[in-house]
């Protein structure tokens, strides 16, 4: 474990840097977390109106917000909606994504008004079953999120709880939703509850890697000789169960932390599915 003090280029106008003017907070998004993720990362703002304000300013520096706005015109003459007015107020203070061992990718939005963001939504969106929809338009990810969502041009949807999740694909949001059904969530596996129990659940950007879970992204990665010394007895990686790193804003800096952790010698008493994490990925 490593503790200390990020301090930002503020001349460079990146992604990162527009967290700094946000207070940390609770991370709640690991609870709707699958057993069988790679890898996720969590934002956290104290204030999503600021935080949209100084995205905006970032998309035009990126000389991305004429694409964006014009999108953003054209669906507000399409459905007869007015997206900032309407959404901005129900996006709550917490999003990001998370990466499945089997590649897939997944976005996830908490909302302040979920019956009101699906009532929105479903005006600019087309069924395609009972429990996932399509939106009709591109960009609305990247438009209100930025780099954390910019790969979800133009997913698909469900809303689980007070929960926006999407994806490329129908066959990731169903694995998702059929997880979800049966509880297998990595928060109630023996060996993330000792992992978590060294980790705050305060910040502003969570990053984190399941090592088992990962060793299929991890070899695509590498070529054939670094990943069979990756494998080596001598690397001992096997032996890691995952890595984190945290990031708590404070002004022009970050309090950091990164921690990773060997697997635990003595198995709790909480039932174990991290035997069906590994049987999953083989």
């Amino acid at each position: 474990m490593f503790s200390g003090i990020t301090f930002p280029n503020k001349s460079s106008k990146t992604y990162f840097n527009l967290f700094l003017s946000q207070q940390p907070g609770k991370s709640t998004l690991l609870d709707m977390i699958p057993f069988d993720v790679s890898n996720y990362t969590f934002y956290y703002v104290s204030d999503y109106q600021k935080f949209n304000n100084d995205l905006r300013n970032f998309h035009n520096q990126q000389n991305e917000w004429k694409k964006l706005e014009k999108q953003l015109n054209y669906i507000t003459q399409k459905h007869a909606i007015n997206l900032d007015t309407e959404l901005i107020p129900v996006i709550g203070k917490e999003f990001g994504s998370f990466q499945l061992a089997s590649g897939d990718k997944i976005g996830i939005i908490k909302s302040s008004n979920t019956n009101r963001l699906s009532f929105l939504l479903s005006t600019i969106s087309s069924a395609v079953s009972e429990n996932i929809r399509h939106f009709d338009d591109s960009y609305l990810m990247q438009t209100y999120f930025g780099d954390a969502l910019k790969e979800f041009k133009r997913p698909y949807y469900a809303i689980i709880e007070n929960h926006l999740i999407v994806a490329n694909n129908t066959t990731a949001l169903n694995r998702y939703l059929n997880n979800y059904s049966q509880q297998k969530f990595l928060s109630r596996t023996d060996k993330n509850l000792n992992f978590q129990q060294y980790l705050s659940n305060q910040g502003n950007i969570f990053y984190f890697i399941h090592n088992s879970n990962s060793k299929a992204i991890v070899k695509s990665f590498l070529s054939k000789s670094a990943y069979k010394s990756f494998k080596s007895d001598e690397f001992k990686w096997t032996d890691i169960y995952g890595f984190a790193m945290q990031f708590s804003a404070d002004k022009d800096k970050y309090f950091t932390n990164l921690y990773m952790n060997k697997m635990p010698e003595e198995e709790s008493l909480l039932p174990n599915i991290d035997s069906l994490i590994n049987t999953s990925i083989e």
